[in-house]
């Protein structure tokens, strides 16, 4: 074989020699009991390169190795036969188990592609597998799927375990259609509850019914991804074969809208809370919630008010309204936080208060609609979302925050400090907005930002405070001196 039990990346002497025999030379030797020696496309392309960066010329000992195929490559770009025979190297070595030969063609510089797990995989090569993988080699969905057809279980345990992407589907549907016993043992070897929750999610049937008949474990989180998928066909199955089911399963087809398996879990004795109703209204399913309603599930209107808000859904959110849900200060907030400017222009116009928080949540959110739109119906602001601004770096907000009349505190230039928005700590400090200057050169210092912390000295160099402190540099000294004299004789 091309491949033993040496580590250099080259061939071995009996190859070479192989390689330069005629064909009656190479029969004759195979007559003997000699080691067997596999020459196959791969030895010899790898030879090739190698022996034409040795006669033109232009080959150095002392060089990168990896540029040896893109020199040949360079010369035969015209042919795109043998330019395909040299890029394809590493997937013909992996096809013919040459472990030593993949290991040549990469330090010669021979590309390899996602194809060459695949073709180790037909070989029969868990070390050719093995060898890409660990080298980096991209591998995708289909190095599982030809595994599993071929029923090669070590590669494809292999595979799994070093997480190779894989259709869970096509390879449970494949392996029950064409009754691949030995890939369906390894799969029902390593089954849990994901199993059943897979299968139930993609609404396969097949895959589900031999799953339970056959012992696969499961859980209340099968109901919930079947109701969550519309899949009301596995949902029926599952509480057929006694799956338990709970609150989400209600809750997860409400979220999703799929009227037909939450009115299925209602009619059939599935506990059911007010998360369902806040999933619906949080979703934008404004038939869910109306569907709950009518069945008399209790819902926390409050909360589901609070839903509809976060998720920006006007149909929900009126129907909560119409339904005797008072919105309150947080309502207003969460619209805002969440950037749903037609909910809170909604809110608004129904009188529902609102306070400094839905200024500070619209800015937190970057939102300019909800913003603008506090902002211009007198809603109030604080320092707190002068602090958020400059903390997010949001220099139009503090600046619209500055003239609509939004005192700033000490907390705004720490903000700007501590996540170095240079412009915003200008803005303040050229506003009169109080600083702690100990605190933010601390923190500038602390932080890495150099330009905040010489800004804040030059600033403070060049205002009028820091002129009177010069003018009264004496006056100071002489007080810092008379209080080192009272401490000594203190303690004389």
């Amino acid at each position: 074989m091309a491949d033993d039990n040496s580590t250099s990346a080259v061939f071995s002497l009996a190859m070479l020699s192989y390689k330069a025999c005629n064909e009656a030379q190479r029969k004759h030797y195979r007559d003997y009991e000699v080691p067997h020696l596999d020459l196959q496309e791969c030895c010899k392309a790898l030879l090739e390169i190698i022996l034409y960066n040795t006669v033109c010329g232009k080959f150095n000992p002392l060089g990168d190795r990896r540029s040896m195929c893109g020199k040949l490559c360079s010369k035969i770009s015209d042919d795109d036969d043998i330019l395909f025979r040299y890029s394809e190297i590493c997937n013909v070595a992996a096809f013919n188990g040459h472990v030593r030969c993949m290991r040549i063609a990469r330090e010669l510089g021979c590309p390899w592609n996602k194809r060459v797990p695949c073709d180790a995989i037909v070989g029969g090569h868990l070390d050719c597998l093995m060898y890409a993988h660990n080298n980096g080699c991209p591998w995708d969905a289909d190095t599982c799927q030809i595994a599993a057809r071929l029923e090669n279980i070590e590669c494809f345990k292999y595979a799994r375990d070093n997480g190779c992407p894989w259709d869970f589907a096509h390879t449970w549907n494949n392996a029950l259609a064409n009754g691949l016993t030995v890939l369906l043992r390894h799969l029902s070897e390593n089954w849990g509850p994901e199993t059943v929750v897979a299968a139930a999610s993609g609404g396969h049937i097949r895959i589900l019914v031999y799953a339970l008949e056959n012992g696969c474990p499961s859980s209340a989180a099968a109901c919930s991804s079947a109701a969550a998928s519309g899949q009301l066909a596995c949902l029926e199955l599952l509480r057929r074969h006694g799956v338990r089911w709970d609150s989400n399963t209600c809750a997860m087809a409400a979220r999703s809208g799929h009227v037909h398996c939450l009115s299925y879990a209602l009619n059939y004795g599935c506990p059911c809370t007010s998360a369902a109703a806040y999933e619906a209204a949080r979703n934008g399913r404004t038939e869910c919630l109306a569907y709950l309603h009518a069945k008399n599930v209790p819902i926390d209107w409050e909360h589901t008010c609070l839903g509809a808000a976060r998720g920006g859904n006007l149909d929900c959110l009126r129907y909560t309204v119409a339904n005797g849900c008072t919105p309150n200060e947080e309502t207003c907030a969460e619209a805002a936080g969440y950037g749903h400017a037609a909910c809170l222009a909604y809110l608004h116009r129904l009188g529902v208060p609102w306070d400094s928080r839905t200024v500070t949540e619209a800015v937190r959110s970057g939102d300019m609609d909800c913003f603008q739109y506090a902002i211009r119906n007198d809603c109030p602001a604080d320092g707190l979302a002068c602090a958020e601004a400059a903390r997010l770096g949001r220099l139009r907000c503090l600046e619209i925050l500055q003239v609509n009349g939004a005192v700033m505190d000490s907390r705004t230039c720490l903000e700007a400090v501590r996540y170095g928005h240079l412009d915003c700590l200008k803005f303040a400090l050229n506003s009169e907005c109080p600083i702690d200057r100990s605190a933010c050169m601390r923190i500038a210092l602390a932080n890495g930002h150099v330009a905040c912390r010489y800004y804040i000295r030059d600033f403070f160099r060049s205002s009028r405070i820091y002129r009177w402190y010069l003018g009264n540099k004496q006056i100071f000294r002489y007080k810092r001196l008379r209080a080192q004299q009272r401490r000594s004789w203190r303690r004389v």
